[in-house]
């Protein structure tokens, strides 16, 4: 007869055997939408952030673009939907069947936040997202009580439930949890450590998304935040001289991202960010309305020197691919063009253009890659991971003119019978965007009936 415990294992191993991945951790290896992710034993006990100093020996994970794309996911490969379907239901039911058998040794077995993480992961999975966050809390609560309140071990859970938040467009809670997640980092590790700095940059990124969909009066707080979060990974930067070429590369585009949305701001609510919720630990000078008003006019030039920094740096390193070097040129032109400097966008994109005519192979494949179809700007808002399943796209069909311009303007998705915010938030971001034009034989072109697919919330 097999024991009550014997009986436990075997129905979480088979649990577990059907989890896609392990449970995941935050990284301090810095990542291009925030802090990188690694896969770890079946329940983090260990701080995620000392393993090694950011950047200095991370994969990064691919990036992808998608600036035109119809819309089509490829298919699970090797699975039918049925396959799919019933390997999911058996799935939940063996979580389910494991999390009968720990209530059996209290409402808090310390095993219990393990299979509720992964029966939330699979709700994720396949799209119950409000379920999956339930489960989410219920997780991270256990995890708590048999952990403490402060520890890391809880990351994941808070990870899946910023993820379902999203989903649910639940913006608030979003910001919330982020900033939940940042005081657990600050409570583990000195403000200026260099460990803290992918988490400050994830922040300082999903405040620049947010701000994309909140119309109301208080939106510019999240400028305010986000510009609080990169000068902190900034000034953590300034503490090791381990950073490699990549994240250093990510901290400036950031910069840049973060001055672009400074520079265009419109409106007279400077002054509510003195009272930001999400800035109570921000030093009170740097949040007078008459510098946050300096900072908006000289965005130009800060994100100017940001994109140079980045070139140089990028030049001085003898391991970067041609790749690296052709987008720093282009990233710079686009910068130049997002504020209407066409003349010296144009000798950026030469410089670029230059550098795909010198290779002997793939010009034609570096070409398609910048110039053969307009693409979104700032490029670093286009730009998704791949495996966010919050991800929140817009889909649009415009006509872009030659000088980078969108008029003729149907959004597509969200559809129309879709959350009208998100709608309008689409509309207005479409409607106030610059595009890089397309390119025929080194001229920029019109391309009227351009269908796009950005990402609105990461």
């Amino acid at each position: 007869m097999i024991q009550p415990r014997n009986k436990l294992n075997i129905w979480l191993a088979l649990a577990l055997l059907t989890l896609s991945s392990s449970l995941v951790i935050a990284d301090d290896t810095g990542t291009q939408e925030g802090v990188n992710i690694t896969t770890t034993e079946t329940r983090p006990n260990s701080d995620p952030a000392t393993s090694d100093t950011p950047g200095s020996n991370a994969e990064p994970p691919a990036r992808v673009v998608r600036s035109e794309q119809t819309g089509t996911e490829p298919a699970i490969k090797g699975s039918s939907d049925n396959e799919n379907v019933y390997n999911g239901q058996q799935a939940l039911l063996s979580y389910r069947i494991a999390i009968e058998e720990l209530d059996e040794n209290g409402p808090y077995h310390e095993q219990s936040s393990e299979a509720l993480y992964g029966l939330a992961m699979e709700l994720k999975k396949q799209g119950l997202y409000a379920e999956a966050l339930s489960t989410f809390q219920q997780a991270k609560h256990i995890d708590r009580v048999n952990h403490g309140l402060h520890s890391f071990s809880q990351i994941p859970m808070l990870r899946g439930i910023i993820d379902s938040q999203k989903a649910l467009h639940l913006f608030e809670d979003v910001t919330t949890d982020y900033h939940r997640m940042l005081n657990l980092f600050l409570k583990n590790h000195d403000a200026s450590d260099p460990k803290l700095i992918p988490i400050f940059r994830e922040l300082a990124l999903w405040h620049v998304d947010v701000y994309q969909v909140d119309k109301s009066s208080a939106r510019v707080e999240h400028l305010t935040s986000a510009h609080r979060m990169i000068s902190a990974a900034i000034n953590n930067a300034h503490q090791t001289n381990s950073l490699d070429t990549e994240t250093k590369v990510d901290l400036l585009r950031t910069v840049a991202l973060v001055n672009f949305y400074f520079s265009t701001h419109e409106g007279n609510e400077w002054a509510t960010s003195i009272e930001s919720r999400y800035s109570a630990s921000a030093d009170k000078d740097f949040l007078k309305p008459a510098r946050i008003g300096k900072l908006s006019r000289t965005g130009f030039r800060q994100g100017k020197v940001a994109h140079e920094q980045i070139i140089a740096i990028i030049e001085a390193d003898p391991n970067t691919t041609i790749t690296q070097k052709i987008s720093s040129y282009v990233e710079t032109g686009d910068w130049h063009l997002l504020f209407n400097h066409r003349d010296s966008a144009m000798q950026y994109y030469q410089q670029a253009m230059a550098l795909i005519t010198q290779q002997t192979e793939n010009q034609q494949a570096l070409n398609n890659t910048w110039f053969s179809k307009p693409e979104f700007l700032p490029a670093l808002r286009a730009e998704d991971e791949s495996d966010n399943t919050g991800i929140i796209f817009v889909t649009a069909k415009l006509d872009i003119s030659k000088t980078g311009r969108p008029s003729q303007i149907s959004i597509i998705e969200p559809p129309p019978e879709g959350n009208r915010i998100l709608r309008r938030a689409a509309m207005g971001t479409i409607r106030d965007s610059r595009f890089r034009p397309r390119f025929v034989d080194g001229q920029a072109v019109d391309s009227p009936g351009t269908l796009i697919r950005i990402p609105l919330i990461h």
